[in-house]
């Protein structure tokens, strides 16, 4: 569990994580807003905790203070695309010819 007093996009956050081996959840505060909001995930996975998670926390908070969410640089297709090359590249998964 981790609890962290930060600040994100400009906005004090006051937030604490939870994780178990089949989901994972966030609790966040905008300290300056006096707005909370509890995010949970029915899955845990380096994935969703790495990419996911923060992009779409750091896109509520600004849509919850009233600013445009900013689009994150990771997504589906780039991390498909990088566990197929680790695949290829580690010999568990071979193109036909």
């Amino acid at each position: 569990m981790d609890k962290s007093n930060h600040t994100i996009g400009g906005q004090r956050i006051l937030e604490h994580t939870g994780i178990l081996s089949t989901y994972s959840a966030h609790a966040v505060l905008i300290q300056d807003d006096k707005i909370g909001i509890a995010i949970l995930y029915n899955v845990n996975s380096f994935p969703t905790n790495a990419f996911a998670s923060p992009q779409i926390r750091d896109g509520l908070i600004s849509l919850l203070t009233g600013k445009q969410p900013v689009s994150g640089w990771m997504n589906v297709q780039l991390w498909g695309g990088l566990l197929g090359f680790s695949l290829y590249w580690a010999g568990f998964w071979q193109f036909e010819a």
